[in-house]
């Protein structure tokens, strides 16, 4: 699946080396043209998701109690700045 984050390219590959230093891991692999995820990358997908989700709710339950703010995610693919 591919969302669009509206991060360049060059602050997604620095991203990347990052992580794969810090998880020991390729975390994408080439396979022809496209990149994979690997094994262990797959593996994280469920309890990344649920820690965003976690981070995501505490800052809608923080902007319902300051008047004016959106409780909108800054990380909804809807989402335009």
């Amino acid at each position: 699946m591919s969302v669009s984050r509206s991060v360049g390219q060059s602050a997604m590959s620095s991203t990347l080396a990052r992580l794969r230093k810090l998880l020991d891991d390729p975390l994408l692999v080439r396979d022809g043209r496209e990149l994979v995820a690997t094994p262990y990358a797959e593996s994280r997908v469920k309890p990344v998701r649920e820690v965003l989700d976690g981070v995501e709710a505490i800052l809608a339950s923080a902007s319902s109690t300051r008047p004016g703010r959106s409780a909108a995610s800054p990380w909804s693919p809807a989402t335009t700045r």
